[in-house]
């Protein structure tokens, strides 16, 4: 039986995101306020974000801090 897991583990994810960070020219928020989404983006991933780009936020306000 396959193990199913709805999210990818915090290493795999933090890998991705700081290089989708880096290279994006728009990032767009597409998640459900939670407890593991509150604050992703902060002044550190804002820091990480290629000069220029653009961070459009679809969901809640609370993954923005």
């Amino acid at each position: 039986m396959l193990d199913i897991v709805p999210y990818p583990s915090p290493d795999l994810f933090q890998e991705s995101l700081d290089e989708l960070l880096a290279c994006s020219d728009y990032l767009s928020l597409h998640c459900p306020a939670s407890a593991e989404t509150c604050g992703i983006i902060n002044r550190q991933t804002l820091a990480k974000m290629k000069a220029g780009s653009t961070l459009i936020n679809t969901a809640r306000g609370k993954l923005v801090v």
